[in-house]
């Protein structure tokens, strides 16, 4: 482990010379420079994407309703299925 040597900078000095030295001007060059030129055109994806109107919560939770029955109607069959098989 490190020793630590008495300083007579306080913490937030300490802080503030540690962030000099390893947040150099520099190393953000290259990101200054991209955004300065606005980066590559992003595709207009208008025209391929398709937008869905917003549904109403009680269509949304007749829908619901209608999967989890039919989910439950798919079980009930299942398992009479595989009762009858076992039966014979």
């Amino acid at each position: 482990m490190a020793k630590r040597t008495k300083t007579s900078e306080s913490g937030t000095e300490h802080q503030r010379r540690i962030l000099r030295e390893q947040h150099r001007p520099e190393q953000n060059k290259g990101y200054d420079e991209a955004v300065r030129q606005g980066g590559p055109p992003l595709p207009d994806d208008s025209q391929t994407a398709s937008y869905l109107p917003p549904e109403m919560p009680d269509d949304r939770r007749a829908r619901e309703q209608a999967d989890i029955d039919e989910r439950a109607a798919r079980e009930a069959a299942a398992e009479v299925r595989r009762q009858d098989r076992s039966a014979e």
